[in-house]
């Protein structure tokens, strides 16, 4: 079935990277994946924390951007605010998806989850990203499985 999907990146566009004075969001997320988080999506007030709406939320003067139905992003920077993501935003990881060719190595006695052997000879690492899905939306699936 057909789906009409808004996705968001991170700017990491050329303009942002030729003003010096600038911070791309994706470096400023790569510096502190936490930070950009609390920042954008989780709002904090002199009472406690603003809960994350689907509306977006005025806490004090800022407007927060709308919470997301999934976020994905490489495993480390998941690794380092998974807490963030599953208990103030509401999330569940989804999947680990390989994303590129990390290394090859000949298969040994070490295995990790990020690699897979090949005919039991080669051992082939991957960098992986990591799909999380915001709790009550329609359950992911990868398109063949759909």
């Amino acid at each position: 079935p057909n789906s009409n999907v808004t996705v968001r990146h991170l700017d990491c566009s050329p303009e942002c990277r030729s003003d010096e004075e600038a911070i791309c969001e994706s470096d400023a997320f790569t510096r502190g994946p936490f930070g950009f988080m609390l920042s954008n999506y989780l709002h904090s007030s002199a009472e406690g924390t603003c809960e994350n709406s689907d509306e977006g939320e005025t806490c004090g003067e800022t407007l927060k951007i709308r919470s997301p139905s999934y976020i994905v992003m490489m495993k480390e920077q998941g690794e380092r605010i998974h807490g963030a993501l599953t208990k103030q935003m509401n999330m569940k990881h989804v999947a680990t998806i390989p994303h590129t060719i990390k290394s090859i190595s000949w298969h040994g006695n070490e295995t990790s989850q990020d690699s897979h052997a090949l005919f039991s000879l080669i051992n082939i690492h991957f960098d992986t990203i990591k799909v999380y899905e915001k709790e009550g939306v329609k359950p992911w699936k990868p398109w063949y499985q759909q």
